[in-house]
């Protein structure tokens, strides 16, 4: 079973949301994010920038900003 790892990006910097997301979800007002476990969480005002299936990680980014991926 795979499990992904779910980043914030804000101001240049990526924070950890969740260190094994099941399951997730984007809707009009922002994303869901599942556990294994149904734990479940919300961030509003997000879209999902970037996902890496290889490396199994996910980067969102709030609506409206511009921050890039730091290299």
């Amino acid at each position: 079973m795979c499990l992904s790892r779910v980043y914030l990006m804000e101001e240049g910097t990526e924070k950890t949301l969740v260190e094994e997301a099941a399951s997730v979800e984007a809707s009009d007002s922002g994303v869901e994010i599942y556990t294994i476990f149904g734990e479940n969480m919300t961030i509003e005002g997000c879209f999902i920038q970037e996902v890496n299936m290889v490396e199994n990680y996910m980067i969102l980014s709030r609506k409206g900003k511009e921050d890039a991926k730091p290299d």
